[in-house]
């Protein structure tokens, strides 16, 4: 039998709204089941999934790892963003 992998498109940075990260808490977003701080100084970017009911991030200095947000994780962000 074939085996197939399926990915989502990856869209281009300029799709994303970008953000700095300016809170004292870092947050924590895995890619692949390793953990991520997302800490103070760090660019990155958001969008809204296709269907809409995810949140995609990307980070600037990396824009092929398309990570999907908690719904938690996503609120947090929020407030610490400028």
């Amino acid at each position: 039998m074939f085996s197939f992998l399926i990915q989502s498109k990856i869209f281009s940075p300029s799709r994303y709204e970008w953000f700095t990260y300016v809170g004292r808490t870092p947050v924590e977003v895995s890619f692949r089941n390793k953990p991520i701080m997302i800490e103070k100084g760090m660019r990155f970017g958001v969008r809204k999934s296709v269907n809409g009911k995810d949140i995609r991030l990307i980070f600037d200095n990396d824009p092929n790892r398309v990570i999907t947000l908690s719904l938690d994780q996503a609120q947090a962000l929020a407030k610490g963003v400028k």
